[in-house]
């Protein structure tokens, strides 16, 4: 009687484990099932481990809030993920190499299928930090020394010999390697969008001019692709010939940067934040 008392209780375990890791049906688009995507996800890609999962979502952006803090957000109408997890905040600062850094950044691009010759440029931007406090008496300012901060990976993205501008790859790791922060915004390029950025090309190649800027000199033209950043509530992406204008005073230290069309009309930057009636109120849904 025991042995089948035992047996019994075996077999309610392995269907308990079987309905747990049983993948979603590819035709369920239920709130349940997106949660199950992305929590795998969460774990299979960016390797987070995660508890007490809850999900919300608003507009075009999905997200999941997990124990200790950790978020994931992902967008729907775009390839973008952005991840924060503090629960690491203790030992935030990735003591590993930079080429360790630069491969993880490279193997979470190519988890999401883009493919490595995306990859237009992998460096390293490196933090420093520095505190600051105001004598109340003397009123003069103390500086403590300057600390060496966390590192990040910053991979940018071409397509075709195309620059896509405003694709990007921004990754920390904590020290044990794990994820800390991530933005990652590669959003599907049209065919069209593509074609006319090659229009754009053979324009530049063939004595296109820029139109002159007051108080600034051409510094550098180039055809590309700019689109909506990751955190845009829209997703524009817009073919355009890029204008660098340095200031002509030496005293003014900014640089502008211009957009233009095939004709040389000026082009507007890819909208952002769409119109707004009433504050944005997220509400964690109930799972249907």
């Amino acid at each position: 009687m025991r042995t089948i008392r035992l047996l019994s209780l075996l077999f309610l375990v392995v269907l308990q484990l079987q309905a747990q890791t049983r993948p979603v049906p590819a035709g369920d688009f239920s709130d349940r099932a997106e949660t199950a995507r992305m929590t795998a996800t969460a774990g299979d890609l960016f390797g987070l481990k995660l508890a007490e999962v809850k999900s919300g979502s608003k507009w075009n952006f999905v997200a999941l809030n997990a124990a200790g803090g950790v978020v994931v957000t992902r967008r729907t109408d775009s390839r973008t993920y952005i991840v924060y997890d503090p629960r690491a905040n203790g030992e935030a600062i990735f003591n590993g190499s930079d080429e360790r850094l630069l491969a993880m950044a490279r193997k979470l691009l190519d988890g999401v299928g883009v493919p490595a010759a995306e990859i237009a440029s992998a460096k390293i931007l490196r933090e420093i930090t520095q505190e600051a406090e105001i004598d109340p008496q003397t009123g003069a300012a103390r500086t403590t020394e300057l600390k060496k901060g966390n590192r990040r990976a910053l991979l940018t993205r071409t397509i075709e010999g195309i620059p896509v501008f405003s694709s990007r790859e921004l990754l920390a790791l904590n020290r044990s390697g794990g994820i800390y922060d991530l933005e990652m915004h590669w959003p599907e390029i049209p065919r069209a969008a593509l074609d006319e950025a090659h229009r754009l090309q053979y324009i530049v190649r063939n004595g296109w001019k820029p139109p002159e800027q007051r108080g600034g000199r051409v510094e550098s033209v180039e055809a590309g692709i700019v689109h909506s950043p990751s955190a845009a509530l829209v997703m524009d992406i817009v073919p355009v010939i890029r204008v660098i204008y340095a200031p002509v005073d030496e005293k003014v230290g900014v640089k502008s940067q211009r957009f233009f069309d095939r004709n040389g009309d000026p082009v507007n930057p890819p909208r952002q934040v769409a119109q707004i009636d009433e504050p944005c109120r997220t509400t964690p849904r109930q799972a249907k």
